[in-house]
């Protein structure tokens, strides 16, 4: 677990999803991720943090459009969503009202597409 001890793989989850076809290494790279979270992230810059979060919310958004994706991908989207209330609960004093809108408007966008309980349902 050479990659998960590398203080800088959290820049390389992008790259993870990109290029691996295998779930456990996204799995992986999302627990890099959750601990940059818990750990660092107040020490993180702005752009940073915006650039995690609309990586995380753009992510579950793809990966919910399509009802065989939703399935196909159902435990990966449960880590995602892991990981971006773990970024809610680190940002809450000065981004809450901004991701809870994002929130918002993602619940409102999954209305149109039942199967969209990724976070809901164990």
């Amino acid at each position: 677990m050479q990659f998960q001890a590398h203080p800088l793989a959290w820049t390389r989850v992008d790259t993870i999803f990109q290029h691996s076809r295998n779930p456990t290494t996204k799995l992986l790279a999302l627990d890099v991720l959750n601990s940059l979270v818990k750990s660092r992230w107040n020490l993180l810059p702005a752009e940073q943090k915006d650039g995690i979060k609309n990586f995380l919310i753009n992510l579950i958004i793809q990966l919910s459009k399509e009802q065989k994706d939703f399935l196909a991908n159902r435990s990966l989207l449960q880590r995602l969503n892991l990981v971006l209330v773990q970024v809610c609960k680190s940002s809450w004093s000065r981004l809450g009202s901004i991701i809870l809108f994002n929130a918002i408007v993602f619940a409102a966008r999954c209305h149109l597409f039942s199967g969209c309980q990724a976070g809901v349902a164990p």
